[in-house]
C-alpha cells in the first residue's frame, strides 16, 4: 500500500473509532467539506444511529480492497481512496463497510462517503 492509502487508511480508522463509540456527531465534524455541506448534522447523526447503532461497535475490522479515484459518484473530482473493509460488529453481523476518504486543501485525508453492504 502507498503513502496516499496508507494516509487515507489512518483517517478513515481514526473516523471509524469515532463511530463506533457512538458519537456520530463528531464524526460529522471530521469529515471533509464537501461532505459537510451535503448533509447538515443533524441529518447525519440521524442516518448514522440509525444505520450503526443496531449493530454496536465493530469487533474486527479488515482492510480487503483500497483503490485510488479521482472521481466518485455524485462528489467533485479529487483524490480519494475508496477503503472496504471485511467488519464484524457485536451483534453478530457481518457486512463491508465503504469508507472513502479524500485529500483536502490542506493535503490532509477526511473521510468523504461511509456505506454498508
Amino acid at each position: 500500500m502507498g503513502d496516499e492509502s496508507l494516509s487515507a487508511s489512518a483517517a478513515a480508522l481514526a473516523w471509524l473509532g469515532l463511530v463506533d463509540s457512538g458519537r456520530y456527531h463528531d464524526s460529522w465534524q471530521q469529515m471533509s467539506a464537501f461532505a459537510r455541506g451535503a448533509i447538515s448534522a443533524d441529518d447525519f447523526v440521524q442516518k448514522l444511529a440509525d444505520a450503526r447503532g443496531p449493530l454496536g461497535r465493530a469487533r474486527s475490522r479488515k482492510l480487503s480492497r483500497s483503490t485510488p479515484m479521482t472521481q466518485v459518484q455524485g462528489a467533485p473530482d479529487g483524490e480519494y481512496v475508496v477503503l472496504e473493509f471485511d467488519s464484524e460488529f457485536a451483534n453478530g453481523m457481518a457486512l463491508t463497510e465503504r469508507v472513502t476518504p479524500v485529500r483536502e486543501a490542506d493535503g490532509s485525508f477526511r473521510v468523504a462517503g461511509y456505506y454498508l453492504t
